[in-house]
């Protein structure tokens, strides 16, 4: 069967793909060696098709190999839903084998050098992508999906298994950023088969405490279990969102809180996620079960999930790295037939369940009376202070937002919390009568000390900017990245730490800010070049154990450390007693 397998994706590559891939560096080559360059390329531009929402021509011109490719055969920026894809890809034209250890490190150092902006070694292929890939590497909120494509029947050997999970540890500290997709000659086969049936996608579903309903028009509704969406995102990708005003955006504030959910309570995930809703053009129970409501295997064919797309995807793409067993993780499904429904109900359900509005932590941090009289106070003095959602953003002679306020006031506070800030802000807000909210936020906050930090912050910003351009390897990745730190270091100088003292000018705390600025500046891009000049400079400004080796060093080469002076350090629950901020991750 394999054979079969592989004929039927060759023949499905070369409809797809035939003249929308570039082949001009094979031109007077055998037509063999042609071929098989071909459908390798062929099979990096499917693998991108399957995972990302994008059609034949953008996914054949995104190919990148040939000559000092690095390993990457594909390069391809998605900015909706920011994710930046690449790719190895391996014709394996007898079926057997699969990603070979020397093609897998190819692709890992290629990595290590695109994420470090070091594109000079490369094809003009990919050096031409230079702008999109600076702007997907600037990018904090950007995730990097390593792709491992083979049309082989064998799984990856341990030996690339075991490199592929240490880079992964390597790039993922603290946080996850990167990700791998193994497409093998099974998956390929599944993708090109539906692909070809693009709206026609069937599932059989098993319901775990289904219920029905039957007028005005029949639907089901139950528990399903997180390896089964798992495994229908495995199996059909991106086209299970065919018709969803929404794809998979990948790394958001929403998706995030999903993947904390999955990863450490799978067990409340039915309680914590809104779940999915699926159409079908027809839903059938098998027999399977009885008139038994404990579970009921149901028939869907048509498939489309019009809502619910970012659960699905999280579920798909971090299943399987979770240590906890993602089995006691349920999802709420609603199965809706439209065998009987009127013309454009699909339609009317599509845009229904994608217009409800999303709280963010940032609405909870609204309710907090101190939060009005914060708005208040900057009215008095003339500015305006933006802190609930809808809001308009005021310019920066005029006033600041409630982000601008927490993260300049979170940088002034201590490391622990200026990495927070750069890690995931919304957790700052995300408990309102509780720490870390309570010491940024209380009834000593008032509008001057905010204003007077802001105005720090931005000149830090500022003069980061400037210092982005100069010569020094890798100073554009830490003036974007390291901002957080940076600021936070600049707030121990001993001009700009008593900040809050009611003489203390802001014209002359700016001026300081800005010289500190290029001292911390310049100290901290030396270390990183020696110290760790393969790191992925958007999770080490993330991971709190690195930053507080940089604190470190830093106070040891002579530049103060520690919190502004008048600060609070510690606040403390309604009971009284101390809490951890948040889990601190390991080196």
């Amino acid at each position: 069967m394999a054979d079969i397998h592989v004929q039927r994706i060759k023949s499905a590559l070369k409809k797809l793909f035939d003249g929308r891939i570039t082949m001009s560096d094979y031109d007077g080559k055998p037509d063999h060696d042609r071929e098989m360059a071909f459908l390798s390329r062929a099979l990096a531009a499917y693998s991108l098709m399957f995972l990302c929402d994008i059609d034949e021509d953008a996914a054949g011109a995104a190919v990148t190999d040939g000559f000092d490719d690095g390993g990457i055969d594909l390069v391809h920026f998605d900015g909706d839903s920011g994710i930046l894809y690449l790719a190895q890809s391996k014709w394996i034209n007898d079926g057997n084998g699969s990603i070979s250890q020397g093609d897998c490190q190819k692709l890992l150092n290629g990595c290590r050098d695109v994420v470090n902006l070091r594109l000079g070694r490369f094809n003009p292929a990919i050096r031409a992508l230079e702008p999109e890939l600076k702007a997907a590497i600037e990018n904090t909120d950007v995730r990097i999906v390593l792709i491992l494509a083979h049309s082989g029947a064998h799984p990856l050997s341990a030996h690339v298994r075991m490199d592929v999970e240490q880079f992964l540890k390597e790039m993922n500290d603290p946080s996850e950023v990167f990700l791998v997709e193994t497409l093998d000659q099974a998956r390929i086969y599944n993708g090109v088969a539906s692909h070809a049936q693009r709206h026609s996608i069937s599932l059989q579903i098993m319901l775990h405490q289904w219920g029905h309903i039957t007028h005005p028009y029949a639907a089901f509704y139950g528990q399903v279990d997180a390896t089964s969406v798992a495994q229908w995102w495995k199996d059909h990708g991106r086209n299970l969102f065919a018709r969803n005003i929404r794809n998979f955006k990948g790394s958001t504030e929403v998706n995030n809180s999903i993947t904390a959910t999955l990863r450490d309570q799978p067990e409340h995930f039915w309680y914590f996620n809104n779940g999915i809703t699926i159409l079908c053009s027809r839903v059938q129970k098998q027999v399977l079960g009885g008139a038994s409501h404990d579970s009921g295997v149901f028939e869907c064919q048509g498939v489309n999930i019009v809502n619910g797309a970012q659960t699905v995807g999280v579920i798909g793409v971090i299943g399987e790295s979770l240590t906890k067993p993602v089995e006691q993780a349920r999802v709420l499904v609603r199965l809706i037939s439209l065998e009987q429904c009127p013309e454009g109900f699909d339609k009317s359900v599509t845009r229904a369940t994608n217009t409800q509005n999303r709280i963010d932590n940032r609405d909870f941090a609204a309710l907090d009376p101190n939060q009005c009289r914060l708005a208040s106070e900057f009215v008095l003095d003339g500015r305006q202070y933006a802190y609930k959602s809808g809001d308009a953003d005021p310019d920066e002679q005029s006033g600041c937002t409630i982000v601008d306020a927490t993260v300049a006031l979170a940088c002034a506070e201590d490391i622990t919390l200026a990495v927070q800030a750069k890690r995931e802000i919304g957790r700052l807000w995300e408990d309102i009568d509780g720490e870390p909210y309570t010491k940024l936020f209380n009834d000593n906050t008032n509008a001057v000390d905010i204003w007077k930090a802001v105005g720090i912050m931005r000149a830090v910003d500022s003069r980061l900017k400037e210092l982005a351009k100069s010569d020094q390897s890798r100073a554009d990745l830490v003036a974007i990245h390291g901002n957080r730190f940076i600021l936070h270091r600049v707030f121990c100088d001993p001009k700009v730490r008593p900040f809050r003292a009611a003489k203390a000018d802001l014209t002359e705390l700016k001026a300081a800010a800005s010289a500190a600025t290029e001292v911390v500046f310049r100290r901290v891009v030396d270390h990183l070049n020696i110290h760790f000049s393969g790191a992925y400079l958007a999770s080490l400004f993330k991971n709190l154990n690195r930053c507080r080796e940089l604190n470190i060093h830093l106070e040891q080469a002579g530049i103060p450390m520690g919190p502004p002076v008048g600060q609070q350090t510690t606040a403390s629950t309604s009971g009284g007693q101390q809490r951890l901020l948040f889990d601190e991750p390991q080196a």
